[in-house]
């Protein structure tokens, strides 16, 4: 007090104003100017970094969505990008595994170790972190790293070093100017009279409300004041510091555009959403006390669409339009709920639960295009640094990967069993296929094993199942290669179409050569039978062309493509016919085979429920480029020096009829046998039979057969057996009996 009694002390009245008008409203100036650029330094440093960050985190994202993540080129590109910007010092993408450097704005470093390995990401973070690398203000170095996360595992790290030098060098020169012209001031103004200070006090509380506006961001303000005294200047410095915030602020305006170009143009559909709304609802009850959400919405399913409903789209990008046939903007979010289906709302809530727990939100969905096309996607939830406690900005990015799941699903169904150029054209002409179900002319394939029944009852399960998938494995490769679609494998027996789903040229002469292939290598699969101790195999086979029906059929829960109609069951008629290496073909089949087909055969049968006979034909062989003929496999018969009684019984259908009749066996070889039946039966009859005469043991043995024909015109109930099952013990009777007593 006593000093401020002795500065005003003896002092003129105009020293007086002066000193108390003036230099306390040049102290509040430097005290508001102060506190102003202080305010904007922070805010000028904030708005960089957070610049910087919104590069970084756009790089990352870019890469995340790649599937060449490793392309050295698009690498190059991410760090020459981020280069681009004025805060940047350099830029590059670090291996997650071994901390070698990908690339590197100094193309010298590609490929070197990443030295700073303590500081590496783990695989666990998921957020933009920096660190100091340099102490000096003016000199100060951050380095800015985020992981590169594709669903939840590390490939990368993007590492930029950034620098704030530029703006804190603008906002010094700035203040050693202000203070400069304030102490001018100061000076100036203890030199006034009171009548200058008079005159000066109204300018200078114009001077103060105008800094503070400039100082709360009004950059467009000017200091009207005109003076060339020590607070003219004073004005124009405020003026040029205002002009070169302006520029400054423009800057930042225009990467902030650039950025905004970078989602608008980006090759991925990117949303940008406000989700603030639906932040404060998990947070309201996390408060009530749920502390499960997941289990929450599975309880409470109606409060799924009022946490979805929540959420503000804000802008989508180009691609976005094109992915959903979208004409424009205002088509796309007046048409929002025709684009959701009832499980994009689950995948929605699914992710939005991952946010909340700082997991990553990778999920697949399906959604509808305008067009009123159904598409599946990958979506993938980010929200960029700075919004994670208000997620008033997250970014969703879009893949369409409907025509990859398209081709998975066709995989799937048909890789198994079509061969390779007809999957690949399938997944290339996928709208060739209607799974839907249509009306098709097919070719259909029965093919069933002889008496395996019998026989898989007196092996042990793994015997059975050894013996089988060797015997699928060969025939499977075969169906392949004539470009057969196999629709079931039932037991022992194979449903197989030609000409469906995908139009097949020749489907009538690739079954028939397909069958012919499959006959023949039964040699195959008896040799791997002997070699393991099995019994023989003989495969019955019938071919029909037919119109049928051919989709995908079942329910949502379990489908498969599969065939019905008409066509179908006289196939199966056809081949139960058959007997042991033998391809019998319907007339429809014939006609369509022209005269390539050699036929060996030609038999008139009566079907069970069909009112009218059928005639059948037994394949011989094919010409033109499949140029295959059956393999001879029957064997000469012996005459027997003594007769083998039987009895037998004829079955109905797959049932034993009620009469047990005898019968003489007079000759034989190891398939077939010329027996003397109490009386005549149509051919194709199937029977049961037991030998008489001998042990128990023997005599309780079964063996099959089907009538082939009538052996002699003088005595009708001589007739042709073709056998069809038979124990390893009647099989070692058989051969002893050829071997003993068999004459020709």
């Amino acid at each position: 007090m006593e000093l401020v009694r002795w500065a005003f002390k003896d002092r003129s009245l105009g020293y007086k104003i002066t000193v108390l008008g003036v230099v306390p409203v040049i102290i509040v100036i430097l005290f508001i100017a102060i506190l102003s650029f202080n305010a904007l330094e922070l805010q000028m440093i904030d708005k960089a970094k957070t610049r910087a960050e919104g590069l970084l985190s756009l790089s990352v994202l870019s890469l995340s969505n790649s599937f060449v993540i490793y392309n050295k080129e698009l690498l190059d590109d991410v760090v020459e990008n981020l280069m681009e910007d004025e805060l940047v010092v350099y830029a590059m993408v670090v291996d997650a595994n071994d901390s070698r450097i990908m690339a590197h704005t100094d193309h010298l470093q590609d490929g070197k170790i990443y030295t700073a390995s303590k500081h590496r990401h783990g695989p666990d973070m998921a957020q933009i972190s920096s660190r100091l690398l340099a102490h000096r203000k003016y000199d100060e170095i951050y380095e800015l790293s985020a992981p590169i996360v594709i669903k939840g595992m590390p490939y990368g790290v993007v590492r930029m070093g950034i620098t704030f030098k530029t703006v804190l060098l603008q906002i010094k020169v700035m203040k050693n100017r202000v203070f400069l012209m304030s102490m001018l001031a100061l000076v100036l103004g203890a030199l006034v009279t009171v009548f200058l200070g008079r005159m000066l006090s109204n300018p200078i509380k114009v001077l103060a409300a105008q800094s503070r506006d400039i100082g709360g961001g009004d950059f467009e303000q000017k200091l009207a004041y005109e003076s060339k005294d020590a607070l003219g200047n004073l004005a124009r410095a405020f003026n040029e510091m205002a002009e070169k915030l302006k520029v400054n602020i423009g800057m930042l305006e225009e990467s902030e555009s650039k950025y905004r170009g970078l989602f608008e143009y980006s090759p991925i559909s990117l949303w940008e959403e406000d989700m603030s709304s639906v932040k404060k609802y998990l947070d309201n009850l996390r408060a009530r006390g749920v502390r499960n959400l997941r289990h929450y919405f599975e309880n409470h399913p109606e409060e799924i669409s009022a946490c979805i409903n929540l959420i503000r789209i804000i802008d989508v990008n180009v691609s976005s339009l094109k992915m959903y046939e979208a004409e424009s903007k205002d088509a796309f979010f007046s048409n929002l709920k025709q684009l959701r289906t009832e499980k994009t709302q689950e995948v929605l809530i699914q992710g939005i639960i991952s946010l909340a727990e700082g997991k990553p939100a990778d999920m697949e969905s399906v959604y509808n295009t305008l067009a009123g096309r159904e598409i599946t996607v990958l979506v993938n939830m980010t929200i960029p640094p700075g919004y994670e406690d208000t997620w008033e900005k997250v970014f969703i990015s879009v893949q369409d990967i409907t025509g990859r799941k398209r081709a998975e699903f066709l995989e799937d169904m048909f890789g198994r069993y079509l061969s390779q150029s007809v999957m690949n054209t399938m997944i290339a002409n996928p709208d060739s296929i209607r799974l839907g179900g249509e009306k098709r002319q097919v070719t259909i394939m029965m093919s069933d094993l002889r008496g395996f029944t019998a026989i898989s009852e007196r092996m042990e399960p793994e015997q059975v199942v050894d013996m089988l998938n060797n015997y699928f494995e060969i025939m499977v490769d075969i169906i392949r290669t004539y470009d057969g679609t196999i629709i079931e494998i039932v037991g022992d027996a194979l449903l197989v179409l030609f000409g469906a789903p995908h139009e097949t040229d020749e489907r009538v002469q690739k079954a028939i050569a397909c069958a012919i292939a499959m006959q023949n290598a039964m040699t195959s699969v008896t040799a791997y039978n002997h070699s393991r101790g099995f019994p023989e195999l003989e495969m019955g086979i019938g071919l029909n062309d037919a119109e049928v029906v051919v989709g995908n059929i079942g329910s949502k829960k379990r489908s498969k493509y599969g065939v019905v109609g008409s066509g179908v069951n006289m196939t199966g008629r056809i081949e139960s016919y058959t007997v042991g290496g033998q391809i019998l073909v319907s007339e429809s089949v014939r006609k369509e085979a022209g005269d390539l087909l050699r036929i060996d055969n030609k038999m008139i049968v009566h079907a069970k429920g069909a009112e009218t006979s059928t005639t059948v034909y037994q394949v011989g062989g094919i010409g033109g480029r499949y140029n295959l003929a059956m393999q001879d496999k029957i064997k000469e018969l012996f005459g027997l020096v003594r007769h083998i009684p039987i009895v037998y019984t004829v079955l109905e259908g797959k049932y034993l009829g009620e009469d047990t009749l005898k019968g003489t066996i007079i000759r034989l070889s190891r398939n077939s046998g010329e027996i003397r039946l109490h009386m005549p039966l149509e051919p194709h009859t199937n029977i049961k039979m037991n030998l008489e005469g001998v042990s128990e043991d023997l005599s309780g043995k079964d063996f099959y057969g089907k009538i082939i024909k009538g052996s002699s015109a003088d005595d009708p109930s001589r007739m042709l057996v073709r056998f069809t099952a038979l124990p390893p013990s009647i099989d070692g009777y058989i051969q002893a009996a050829i071997d003993q007593g068999g004459i020709r």
